[in-house]
């Protein structure tokens, strides 16, 4: 098989491959956060591996079909694409089992039975399982070597699961951000076919309705619902407040659904949990569509035991001391693996640094053709550094000097993407209040108060602020965010700075440059707020197109990405950099003054002049490079 480029992992790093029912795959497709999740292009990779025919006549939605190279080979896509995803889902025409002699077996099975299943479908295409059997499992095999989580197989294949949802059939090949964005979710699934979940916008829908074939409702909402009849229907009125009781309708829910009868389906279906049959569902008022609602997002209310009229339903968890020596041996064999995966990407890398030492070697005495050859080799050595990177992101590290003076020998690896999503926007929002909150005290300090005890809280504030600055990025650094050296540098810068302004002694000297420096602070975080703004809405866009990385951080300079629609911030960032120039010159004009006696008028005008010409070349080389590639792609054209 063919990977278009990449190359398979280490050996020994299987993710392996698992059967995936149809619900499951199902509610994948409905998830979602803000948005739904199918937009994040790191969520789902849907892959079909039946004909060119039976693709074009209809498929899963969002699914892509497996290419084929003009030499008959199968193209698997991207392996960084595939090592970032969370699902992978591979189906065929009706696959069953992931062994042959498995699938043989059953049919010997249901011949002796003497009984057969019809699963009714309207798609149009007819599946060869001749041809077709066992294609999916092929690929699956094939593509575990390069995800990081099992690869998915479709049980039953696209026959049985566009039997049950027809309504996700498609024939569209191509989907646009904003298509993902407004994509058309449905409840999710807790009994096949028998018990959904979802609010009350998806309450009302009369397609979704149809197509579910939804039969009754449970209305926990203040707004009434006249869709069905009073037998198939149950409006529980609760208040929308985090107060609200809702834990005294449990018996009234649990005796309707029930009565309905998926009560003995559900205990079959959780046989090891008792108590899970008395489950209901909660739909959100109709005023109340907010993203961050509570009642959009999903809610299971589940009742333990007989249900009872007025009785609570106490929470008892109980850990078992096996689950406490397996949990430890798990942690042990997981440190194992990490150790283990840790040394083999350091092999390789040493490796491919002999190799592209070698190339480069090579590639002054080689003819055109074979510098062809040696380009094709050193990107695609570009790009399995760029996979060790992303692996390296959730493997323990050694920290950085910084990192080690102030924490020591601590691993700040986050293992889970959530975490390391949480850790990033913890840092975002706290460079925004901090700027606010900046902002307001240098306003106050420059023409509210003159005192010098506010101005020491102030520069206080700017050494605490820089200084957490710095321990959060050097953390995220390890944990995957690229940010650029000069960026992480100039905090540093600013904050020695800081604190010298923050041992200035009161007097002449001091006084002169006070409100000079006061307001400098209040621009600079004017600037730092606008930048926020804007970066953050640019990023994600570009993460939702997958052209930057989803640690991408917002910073205080202008990097590459921000050229398509942030170009007008650059008059305010050329403005403060010069305005950090006429900083230093002043404060160097200040040495001259025959009353200039402290040491902190030198020690503040270097860091200033530094940051000027830290900050403004920086931008200068980005704008440069810029004008640099659209000559370029213009002379091309």
């Amino acid at each position: 098989m063919a990977t278009g480029g990449a190359r398979p992992g280490p050996r020994g790093a299987m993710a392996g491959v698992l059967l995936c029912e149809p619900g499951r795959l199902y509610n994948a497709l409905q998830q979602q956060r803000r948005l739904p999740r199918l937009a994040e292009h790191n969520y789902l990779s849907l892959l079909d591996a039946r004909t060119q025919r039976e693709y074009n006549e209809s498929h899963i939605v969002t699914a892509r079909r497996i290419e084929q190279s003009p030499t008959g080979e199968y193209l698997v896509p991207d392996a960084e694409e595939l090592a970032c995803v969370k699902y992978c889902v591979v189906y065929d025409c009706e696959t069953s089992s992931l062994d042959l002699s498995d699938d043989e077996e059953e049919e010997k099975e249901k011949g002796s039975n003497g009984s057969s299943e019809t699963e009714n479908t309207d798609s149009s295409s007819v599946c060869s399982q001749n041809a077709e059997e066992g294609t999916a499992v092929r690929h699956a095999r094939s593509l575990q070597q390069f995800t990081r989580h099992p690869v998915l197989v479709l049980r039953g294949g696209y026959k049985r699961f566009s039997a049950c949802y027809h309504f996700l059939r498609t024939q569209k090949i191509l989907w646009m951000p904003q298509e993902l964005d407004n994509f058309q979710l449905y409840p999710v699934e807790i009994l096949p076919a028998k018990l959904y979940m979802g609010n009350f916008k998806q309450a009302c829908d009369q397609q979704i309705q149809k197509d579910l074939k939804i039969k009754a409702q449970v209305n926990i909402s203040e707004q009434p619902s006249t869709l069905f009849a009073e037998d198939k229907y149950l409006h529980i009125s609760v208040p929308d407040s985090l107060e609200a009781n809702l834990f005294s309708s449990f018996p009234t829910i649990c005796h309707f659904i029930e009565s309905l009868g998926p009560r003995s389906e559900m205990q079959r279906e959780h046989e090891t949990a008792p108590g899970l049959c008395e489950t209901a569902f909660g739909l959100g008022g109709p005023d109340l569509w907010d993203h961050n609602h509570r009642h959009l997002r999903t809610k299971l209310l589940t009742a333990q035991g007989a249900p009872s009229r007025g009785r609570r339903f106490p929470v008892r968890t109980t850990i078992c001391p096996d689950n406490h020596k397996l949990y430890k041996q798990k942690l042990e064999e997981l440190t194992k693996l990490q150790d283990g995966i840790s040394s083999s990407i350091a092999r390789q890398k040493k490796r491919l640094k002999e190799l592209s030492l070698s190339l480069k070697k090579c590639k002054a005495h080689a003819s055109p053709e074979q510098q062809e050859s040696i380009q094709e080799t050193q990107s695609l050595i570009k790009e399995r550094q760029n996979v060790f990177f992303e692996m390296e992101a959730y493997l323990p590290k050694k920290n950085g000097l910084y990192l080690s003076l102030v924490l020591g020998n601590v691993n700040v690896t986050l293992l889970s993407k959530q975490a390391k999503f949480a850790y990033k926007d913890e840092y975002e929002k706290f460079k925004l209040y901090l700027t606010i909150i900046l902002l307001i005290v240098s306003f106050s300090c420059r023409f509210l108060l003159n005192s010098r005890v506010t101005d020491a809280v102030f520069n206080f504030l700017l050494v605490w602020y820089y200084c957490t600055l710095t321990i959060r990025e050097s953390i995220l650094i390890n944990n995957g965010s690229k940010i650029k050296g000069w960026w992480v540098f100039h905090h540093y810068v600013s904050t020695f700075l800081s604190g010298v302004m923050l041992t200035w002694p009161d007097g002449l000297m001091y006084q002169m440059f006070r409100n000079q420096f006061l307001s400098f602070s209040m621009y600079q975080s004017f600037v730092q707020f606008l930048q926020y703004y804007y970066q953050s809405g640019c990023l994600y866009r570009l993460r939702a197109l997958g052209e930057r990385h989803n640690m991408d951080l917002t910073v205080e300079g202008f990097q590459s990405w921000m050229w398509r629609g942030l170009t007008f911030l650059l008059p305010f960032l050329f403005f403060g950099q010069f305005w950090q120039l006429y900083n230093a010159v002043t404060l160097f004009r200040m040495l001259q003054h025959p009353e200039c006696k402290e040491w902190q008028v030198l020690m503040c005008g270097l860091p200033f002049f530094i940051l000027f010409l830290g900050n403004f070349f920086t931008t200068l080389r980005v704008v440069h490079q810029k004008f640099q590639n659209q000559n370029k792609d213009t002379k091309r054209d």
